[in-house]
């Protein structure tokens, strides 16, 4: 049990002061005293109190652990794809108001355009300025056990103007229906959608051998949708990268050995030919040297002959 002090302003604008016995409940709104429409029109033209509208109550999340799982690992399947984006929300088993009095509690919402808030305790549509993109129900026993839930589901996020609806069945078998906002006013529901790529999510849901399969915009799935597949992602991706810096250096290294290899042999050639450049002029130079031995010799043999 909650209690509330309110001060309101009554038609005489005096103030009156009551206390309202309030049982916050998700699915159903705080009651008014007795008097609650003599002083309500008062109330609604003072601009609204949001700390009024209720964001807890008690009952589970989920009703059994195979709609909590679906519930969660969609809700970090799409954290995941909006990982680097702050302007989208995500919200998990959220009040979603449309007024004070018209509430409903889906079990995914996304909202783009809406700053992420760690501790948004309820969605107010008039306090965010628009209603969510997307919401998502998994149903359970009690929404089959009530066959006016859906219909009244439908209606009540039409009037909200949210542009699709997931409605995931857990029986007989999962499956899922995709719903689309017609003329802001009613919904149509896609017939096929097996190549459906939502843009609203960045990604394609759909169901395969019994489970509920999360593809991204590269085709690639998200398996198990946990914080351990993000950092075995991650760790994969560093792992890559470490991979792709290897090769890398790898490839300059073996430039570097060959540019070295190629220096190494031009020295060489170098070396060669600075040799052979050598020994050419030792050749040349022995080879004049003869010739002017063989010049003197023929000199001296002419002095003798002159004597003669």
């Amino acid at each position: 049990m909650l209690y509330l002090s309110l001060i309101i302003f009554d038609m005489n604008t005096q103030l009156s002061l009551f206390a309202v016995d309030a049982y916050i409940s998700k699915k159903k709104p705080i009651p008014y005293a007795q008097n609650k429409e003599q002083n309500l029109s008062v109330v609604n033209d003072i601009a609204p109190n949001y700390h009024l509208y209720p964001s807890e109550d008690d009952e589970p999340m989920a009703q059994d652990s195979r709609q909590a799982n679906i519930m969660v690992n969609l809700k970090n399947a799409l954290n995941y794809i909006f990982d680097n984006k702050k302007d989208i929300f995500v919200g998990i088993d959220l009040f979603l108001y449309l007024t004070r009095n018209k509430v409903k509690a889906p079990d995914i919402m996304v909202a783009r355009g809406v700053k992420e808030e760690e501790h948004r305790k309820s969605y107010i549509i008039d306090k965010e300025g628009k209603a969510p993109d997307v919401v998502m129900e998994v149903l359970s026993s009690s929404n089959y056990a009530d066959k006016n839930d859906l219909k009244n589901r439908l209606n009540f996020y039409a009037e909200c103007k949210i542009k699709e609806f997931y409605v995931i069945h857990t029986q007989p078998c999962l499956s899922i229906d995709i719903y689309f906002l017609v003329n802001d006013s009613y919904y149509n529901k896609i017939l096929d959608f097996d190549n459906f790529y939502d843009n609203y999510l960045e990604c394609s849901i759909y169901v395969k051998n019994g489970e509920i399969v999360v593809e991204d915009k590269n085709n690639e799935i998200i398996e198990g949708f946990t914080a351990q597949v993000k950092a075995k992602k991650e760790a994969e991706k560093a792992k890559k990268e470490a991979q792709e810096k290897a090769e890398l250096e790898a490839k300059a290294r073996q430039e570097a050995e060959k540019a070295q290899k190629e220096a190494e042999k031009a020295q060489k050639e170098a070396e060669k030919q600075a040799k052979l450049e050598a020994k050419a002029r030792q050749e040349a130079e022995e080879e004049k040297r003869q010739m002017w031995l063989q010049l003197e010799e023929l000199h001296n043999l002419l002095k003798k002959q002159t004597k003669i």
